[in-house]
């Protein structure tokens, strides 16, 4: 029989024994990742916050949106973001094995369709976003509510305006808010380009770039189109159905909080 300190120190060596073996098998899984690791056709989605910007009247009202900043606003009005989207890309990825990401890369962006509403918990009026020329002449036996756009002309110009009271044969040009006639003394106040749509169009591209693969998993890619995504590639399998977590790097003034996964296709 077996004395018990023996098989306690037995115990004890075996216990180290496979701590060891298993800390070797760690290092030699983790050893095994190079830019080689990263070879093949990948397809892969991600995702990440969005908003836009929208316009809102002196009454709160969500009226259209501010496309850029140089966007010149309605006496009273004024805008807001509102980061409540989510933007996702999907693409294929072209790696060969040497850190390159090659021809054959893409990428589409397919932006929130809540981007284009004016969001209903905003009171928006019927006419959101609004356009300029409007359409609609004005009319004096026709009644406006807050919101209505008509277009009027003023000294052989046609311009519109948008109603900030309810008004019934008030000509705009005889009532136009300013900077020292604010409503209620003022029915109509001028509009001077259209709002936007929210954002721009859904976008399809190729792209290029390079990854560097470290011995742990992590990595970085650096694509053409100015994104940059931290990796983490498992190191097997080495074929179909490997899979590569993607997270967006910040940069200054380009907060890239994206994240997202690849699958190797091929």
């Amino acid at each position: 029989m077996t004395p018990a300190r023996t098989r306690i120190c037995g115990s004890r060596q075996l216990a180290a024994a496979i701590l060891l073996f298993s800390f070797a098998a760690a290092s030699g899984l983790h050893a095994q990742v190079t830019n080689a690791s990263l070879s093949g056709t990948y397809t892969y989605q991600i995702g990440g916050p969005a908003g836009y910007t929208v316009q809102y009247n002196m009454f709160n009202q969500q009226v259209g949106f501010c496309p850029t900043t140089s966007y010149k606003l309605p006496f009273g009005y004024y805008c807001y973001f509102v980061p409540t989207a989510t933007d996702v890309t999907t693409g294929t990825v072209v790696a060969d094995g040497n850190g390159n990401i090659t021809t054959g890369s893409s990428f589409t962006t397919t932006h929130d369709p809540q981007e284009y509403q004016c969001a209903k918990n905003a009171k928006p009026v019927g006419v959101c976003p609004y356009k300029v020329p409007s359409g609609k002449v004005w009319n004096g036996t026709s009644a406006y509510v807050v919101g209505a756009l008509v277009d009027y002309t003023v000294n052989s110009t046609v311009l519109t305006f948008q109603a900030v009271k309810n008004n019934t044969n008030v000509t705009p040009s005889s009532s136009t808010c300013t900077a020292t006639v604010k409503p209620p003394n003022c029915d109509w106040d001028q509009v001077y380009q259209s709002a936007g749509s929210g954002v721009s169009a859904s976008k399809t591209g190729a792209m290029t770039g390079t990854y560097t693969m470290q011995s742990n998993g992590s990595g970085v890619m650096q694509l053409s189109i100015g994104a940059s995504f931290s990796l983490v590639v498992q190191p097997a399998p080495l074929a179909v159905g490997q899979v590569v977590a993607l997270q967006g790097i910040s940069a200054i003034n380009n907060e890239n909080s994206s994240v997202g996964m690849a699958v190797r296709v091929k």
